[in-house]
């Protein structure tokens, strides 16, 4: 029961995380010549923190399973190529946005 949960939740993150790059290729991040906005940044990465926010409430993520799809979404940004820096502001981003519950931080997070 729980490792089908934890499967479903690391195969949830896995897709957010592949569909970044439609929208937000590593390769014109890490490119000079083109610069990206950071608003313009921000507001892909806040479409794909909207979605794993509406993915915690239906399945009522805990600390565990935020945990598990926080470093799911890490590790497979890192595998398409994203550098370290830019993995590492949008998994901290991730963990804030699914750690809000209905826009404000859940009570394990005001304890």
């Amino acid at each position: 029961m729980f490792l089908a949960f934890y499967s479903k939740t690391r195969g949830a993150a896995r897709e957010l995380a592949r569909s970044l790059p439609k929208d937000l290729p590593p390769k014109l991040l890490q490119s000079s010549g083109k610069v990206l906005s950071a608003n313009r940044i921000t507001t892909i990465l806040e479409r794909r923190y909207a979605l794993a926010q509406d993915f915690g409430r239906e399945n009522k993520l805990g600390l565990i399973g935020r945990a598990v799809y926080a470093n799911t979404f890490r590790w497979t940004l890192l595998e398409l190529g994203y550098s370290k820096q830019f993995t590492s502001v949008a998994t901290e981003g991730l963990v804030v946005a699914l750690s809000r519950r209905n826009g404000k931080l859940s009570s394990e997070q005001t304890k």
